[in-house]
C-alpha cells in the first residue's frame, strides 16, 4: 500500500496541514503512521475519510456531530435507518435556515425598493419598517 504524505494529502484534499492535525487531535482522523523520517504517512482509507469529513461538514454538520457518524459507522451502529434519520433531521433544518433565508431576503428587497422609491440621490433613512408579529 503506497504511503501518502502530508503534502500528498494536502494537494489532493485542498486542507491545510494545520487542518489536518485538527482532524488528528478532534478524533476525526487516526493518528497517522509516521516513516523512519518521522513525517506522517497518510493512506487512501484516510483520504476517504477526509473526504467524508469534507462532505458532511458541507451538509452543515459540525465537528463533533461528525465524529459522532464516525463512531456510530466504526461501531457498526449505522444502520440505513440510522442514516436516513439523520439525513431527514438534517434536511428539517436546512429547511428551516431556507425559510429563514427567504424571509430575510424578502426584507432586504423591500428595504432596497424602498431606497429606490425615496430617490438614489436622497439621504437614506436606513428603516427597514418592520412590523412586529404577536405570537397566535
Amino acid at each position: 500500500m503506497r504511503r501518502l504524505t502530508v503534502k500528498d494529502v494536502v494537494n489532493k484534499t485542498g486542507l491545510s496541514r494545520e487542518t489536518l492535525r485538527y482532524y488528528e487531535n478532534a478524533g476525526l482522523l487516526r493518528p497517522p503512521r509516521r516513516g523512519h523520517n518521522g513525517y506522517r504517512q497518510f493512506t487512501n482509507n484516510d483520504l476517504n475519510r477526509l473526504q467524508f469529513i469534507l462532505k458532511t461538514k458541507k451538509a452543515g454538520f459540525k465537528i463533533r456531530e461528525i465524529k459522532e457518524l464516525i463512531d456510530l459507522k466504526e461501531h457498526g451502529a449505522a444502520t440505513c435507518r440510522v442514516g436516513r434519520d439523520i439525513a431527514l433531521d438534517r434536511i428539517a433544518k436546512a429547511d428551516q435556515q431556507i425559510a429563514s433565508l427567504r424571509e430575510i431576503r424578502e426584507i432586504l428587497e423591500d428595504f432596497a425598493r424602498r431606497c429606490e422609491n425615496e430617490g438614489l440621490d436622497q439621504p437614506c433613512s436606513l428603516s427597514f419598517n418592520l412590523e412586529c408579529h404577536k405570537p397566535d
